[in-house]
């Protein structure tokens, strides 16, 4: 049992290592001046890792089965759609 413990831990640690990695790397997105729409590609891409890093592993939605994966992919389904829906109009409205 203690084994499994330390080695979750160790996981634990390494996402949250490369959530502070990538929250360092959205903010030097930031200061590279890029044009509105790859800035916020980039941003929306970034976040994306990251959300999906915290739900599977503090949400612990990597160990679920079953209809919860149905839920989870039909939500990111729509979100998607909605952005890319929406995107078209970051360009427009300046």
């Amino acid at each position: 049992m203690m084994k499994e413990s330390s080695s979750m831990v160790k996981t634990y640690l390494t996402v949250f290592a490369t959530l502070a990695l990538l929250t360092g790397l959205t903010v030097g997105v930031a200061y590279l001046h890029l044009e509105r729409t790859s800035a916020v590609m980039i941003a929306i891409f970034i976040a994306g890792l990251k959300a999906s890093l915290i739900t599977l592993f503090f949400m612990h939605f990597k160990f679920e089965k079953g209809i919860i994966h149905w839920t989870l992919y039909t939500a990111l389904f729509l979100v998607l759609v909605l952005i890319f829906l929406v995107l078209p109009d970051i360009g427009v409205h300046h």
